[in-house]
């Protein structure tokens, strides 16, 4: 799944997200992530199309795409510890951090971070 070159960002009209050459040629693997729920609402907004690079490491404080044990993706802030993982959320609704360890910890399978996105309204 790769990302569209065009000069135009945004939504095309068959639904696909546009993007600037410069951004698929600097993330060639990237795929997009929309967000749905707002556990993320500070930072980016729901539904707004999140770029997401399989090939850039996080660090800590990154926004990441994640898959735990349920099979759902989330879009959530990554701080690694000494054997602990947690998964913060960044929202304007409370919601509980996310916090792994041991094996729950290397059970995430992190898809990839977030390098670019696309507003779903006006600014």
């Amino acid at each position: 799944m790769g990302v569209s070159e065009s000069k135009v960002l945004g939504r095309g009209p068959d639904g696909t997200v546009k993007v600037a050459p410069w951004v698929s040629e600097r993330y060639p693997n990237a795929f997009f992530f929309e967000v749905d729920g707002g556990g993320m609402s500070r930072t980016v907004s729901d539904g707004s199309m999140v770029l997401i690079d399989p090939d850039t490491v996080p660090q800590n404080g990154s926004i990441v795409a994640v898959e735990l044990e349920d099979g759902e993706p989330y879009l959530r802030r990554l701080f690694r510890g000494q054997g602990t993982l947690m998964l913060v959320a960044d929202g304007y609704e409370a919601r509980e951090d996310m916090v792994l360890e041991g094996p729950e910890a290397d059970s995430v399978l992190i898809l990839g971070t977030a390098v670019w996105y696309q507003s779903n309204g006006e600014l």
